[in-house]
């Protein structure tokens, strides 16, 4: 018999493109290569990590894809049992027809499960269900001792809100088994109206939580002076059966299946000229400014609008771009979100996109990034050589006001800052050695950030 073939390095990074570092990158086809693999290795599930999160130098990055299986789905109590590679548009296809949906969806429906978890990821209705975290029932986790462990918010608390949130870095979660919410059709009534400045933008987050629980706002990159941070506020919640016509009832769940367009392989320049994306700005906020509720199809378009562009992280060409997402208490919110988008304006390099979001009073694992108050993304084009140096500027000014930056999304941040975003960091890595003795579970954000040494 011939020995099986090693694996050959191959370039990879996060979703934005950015580091991009060598790595074996290998299917976990059965659980226990993670037991008989020596060394270091990473996590990786579909690759929505904007940054160096599941990514291993050198080392072994194994995907968990093939781990796709739904193991249990209670139609009755809405409880669902899947492995880690299963995706969010997975998980609803198979959902929705019996009227579930998950309670927390994030921004694009090919997230995996495990990623959801590893992440702790947030939606849109954070002041209402929470984090992600806040519905799982259980998992099971394969720490770097080698040891299966089944955790619970009630049977091990530390373990499991460690791995919530802990980017991977304790363990392998081999499955997991999510509450689900019950809805009575797959419909969205969606409310958008216009923000003249970002003190409207943020007040319109604080409006009509409990009739429309999902709201962003789009924030106009680009705009200036009296402007500065003006855009749309959405709103949606699930329609009921009673509010949709017949011409529509009836009809079946169907998933967004095609692109609207599907983006070549990245150029040697960035797609997206200023001028162009300044106009689209204004166009798409003359468009989005209806006051009167509607009734919209399918939850893609409000939940995942950017999926129906596909790949479209290679519109920022080969050097990628860096998405900064921060979140800030309530009271500092609008001075630094002010001084930010206006700092980025000076040095030439305004968000393509930005999108605030309220977060609510729901605790979380120690390193899971919503906190109350309110937290901006932005994506940043890598074309301007001050930018390095104004978001480690604006890291130490986020930190000393109790804020943090998202772990998920992060590809620069220096370790220094990282113990004042997030004060539980010793809680968390105690922990972390608990299950995890000999550091197996790595990854390039964990050695950057010092969280696996």
């Amino acid at each position: 018999m011939h020995a099986p073939a090693q694996p050959t390095l191959e370039v990879l990074s996060g979703w934005a493109g950015y580091p991009q570092v060598e790595t074996c990158l290998v299917p976990l086809h059965r659980v226990e290569a993670l037991r008989s693999t020596p060394g270091p290795r990473a996590i990786r599930g579909n690759g929505r990590a904007y940054g160096d999160a599941a990514v291993l130098a050198g080392g072994r990055t194994f995907s968990t894809l093939p781990q796709n299986r739904f193991l249990e789905f209670d139609r009755e109590l809405g409880l669902l049992r899947a492995e880690p590679g299963v995706t969010v548009e997975e998980i609803l296809d198979v959902i929705v027809p019996a009227g579930w949906v998950l309670p927390v969806v994030p921004g694009t429906r090919h997230a995996t499960l495990g990623g959801c978890i590893a992440a702790d990821v947030h939606g849109k209705n954070h002041p209402i269900s929470g984090s992600f975290a806040h519905h799982l029932v259980s998992m099971s986790v394969v720490g770097g001792d080698g040891k299966k462990r089944t955790v619970s918010p009630e049977s091990s608390p530390k373990i499991f809100w460690a791995t919530c949130g802990g980017m991977g870095l304790t363990g392998y979660v081999r499955e997991a088994t999510v509450r689900l919410q019950r809805i009575e059709t797959p419909l969205l009534v969606s409310l958008s109206e216009p923000c003249a400045d970002l003190e409207q933008s943020l007040a319109a987050l604080d409006s009509k939580p409990l009739e429309y629980p999902h709201a962003a706002v789009w924030i106009d990159g680009f705009a200036q002076g009296p402007q500065l941070g003006r855009g749309i506020v959405s709103r949606a919640r699930h329609a009921r059966a009673s509010e949709v016509p017949p011409n529509k009832a009836g009809k079946p769940w169907r998933r967004q299946t095609r692109v609207a367009v599907d983006v070549p392989k990245p150029m040697r320049w960035n797609l997206l000229p200023m001028g162009a994306l300044k106009a689209f700005n204004a166009v798409h906020r003359a468009a989005r400014s209806r006051q009167r509720p509607t009734l919209q199809m399918g939850m893609s378009s409000c939940f995942f609008p950017l999926d129906a562009i596909g790949h479209w992280n290679r519109l920022y060409g080969e050097r990628g771009f860096i998405q900064y997402q921060i979140a800030l208490p309530e009271r500092f919110a609008v001075d630094l979100f002010r001084d930010l988008l206006e700092r980025l304006q000076a040095i030439s390099s305004p968000p393509f996109l930005a999108v605030l979001k309220r977060l609510g009073e729901f605790s979380g694992g120690p390193l899971s990034f919503p906190q109350p108050g309110f937290t901006l993304a932005l994506d940043l084009p890598r074309t301007s050589a001050d930018l390095p140096r104004v978001l480690d500027e604006f890291d130490e000014r986020v930190a000393s006001l109790g804020g943090r930056v998202y772990l998920a999304k992060d590809s620069r941040m220096k370790a220094e800052v990282l113990a004042a975003m997030y004060p539980r960091l010793e809680e968390w890595r105690k922990i972390k050695s608990q299950i995890d003795p000999e550091n197996r579970f790595q990854t390039e954000l964990g050695r950057r950030l010092g969280l696996c040494v």
